[in-house]
């Protein structure tokens, strides 16, 4: 992954419509060749930090800053930003040559210099034999193609990605989430992708920005987000986890003890006796038999069984309020609704929190 000083810098960026506010007091460091997602549900702001970023929009508070430079007053067409928005935006009276050359035509680049960038770019991406159709006449596929090739004509500093595979089909998505992965990388190119979608941003992104209500909650590489969420929000977001309320009965070391409604579980970390939290574990940490040493267990009941190919989920009978779920191996042992079973998992894979 890339390192190195912060190449993009957000700083203390706040902005409000009307009384509400959207952004609040927001950072955001991104390192040059970086690729980062901005994950988040609707509303939380992630588009909203994009359109600042892009100068589309004005921030309220604070400052941008790109390569060293300070955009916060730059007018957008003069940012070197490329933007790929959710609907792609082409041009539907042009060919696709001409879409790719828009950008390059508004500042005054010669004929010769725009016609050998068309062309290098549309082999990127693979659509070289594609400059004299009608955008009317590609795929899905294509015109996402097309709107990031037509971004990166201009040779941008930071390219942004506003949601840009939410129009595809499931198959043809997890294609070309994967091939804008290797064309950035292979490029060097520093993005910043806002997304809803969980795995498309774990699967992406060297870094993944966990946004919440105007608020970065946790900024840090896929794999610490997925196993070690930094709060309940992330948590629940960002995979299926079992998530048991309780109630701190001791602690022992490095420990805590927890009761629960569905038992007595330990895990890292540190309360106060008798303080309200929450525990958590991932599916896949989740084991079904007697436990081993340095494991919890858990004694529940089998609600629904989710087949999903190479694996089945069980989902247990829970108090309302939380939830306990199992990843299991679709040829493993099957069970059925209303099984009794006995669920273990190690202690080390147990997470807590304050009670949100």
């Amino acid at each position: 992954m890339p390192g190195g000083a912060a190449y993009l810098d957000v700083i203390d960026v706040a902005k409000w419509f009307r009384e509400t506010p959207v952004i609040e007091g927001l950072d955001l460091q991104v390192r040059a060749g970086e690729f980062v997602s901005l994950l988040g549900p609707s509303g939380c702001g992630k588009t909203t930090l994009l359109r600042i970023v892009a100068g589309l929009l004005a921030a309220d508070r604070g400052r941008v800053r790109l390569d060293g430079a300070d955009l916060t007053r730059v007018p957008a067409h003069k940012r070197n930003v490329g933007v790929v928005f959710q609907s792609y935006a082409l041009f539907p009276h042009l060919t696709v040559a001409d879409n790719v050359a828009f950008g390059l035509k508004a500042r005054g680049t010669p004929r010769a210099e725009i016609d050998a960038t068309v062309a290098r770019v549309l082999a990127l991406v693979r659509l070289a034999d594609h400059g004299a159709r009608s955008v009317f006449a590609l795929s899905g596929g294509q015109q996402q193609r097309i709107a990031v090739a037509r971004a990166l004509a201009v040779r941008p500093k930071l390219l942004l990605l506003d949601e840009p595979l939410s129009a595809l089909d499931r198959k043809l998505r997890e294609t070309m989430r994967m091939e804008l992965q290797h064309l950035l990388r292979d490029l060097g190119i520093t993005a910043i992708f806002v997304t809803h979608d969980q795995d498309e941003a774990l699967v992406m992104s060297d870094r993944v920005a966990v946004m919440n209500a105007g608020r970065i909650e946790q900024f840090d590489t896929p794999a610490t987000v997925y196993t070690r969420p930094a709060t309940p929000f992330v948590l629940d977001f960002v995979g299926m986890s079992t998530r048991l309320r309780g109630t701190v009965a001791g602690v022992d070391g490095n420990e805590v003890v927890v009761d629960t409604a569905a038992g007595r579980v330990r895990a890292p970390g540190r309360a106060a006796p008798g303080a309200a939290v929450l525990v958590a574990v991932r599916p896949e940490n989740v084991r079904l038999g007697a436990p081993r040493n340095g494991e919890n267990a858990l004694e529940l009941k089998v609600r629904d069984l989710v087949f999903l190919g190479s694996k089945t989920f069980l989902h247990f009978h829970a108090p309302d309020g939380d939830q306990a779920v199992a990843e299991l191996p679709a040829s493993g042992e099957r069970r059925a609704p209303g099984d009794q079973v006995t669920a273990s998992f190690d202690v080390g894979a147990t997470l807590v929190y304050p009670a949100p």
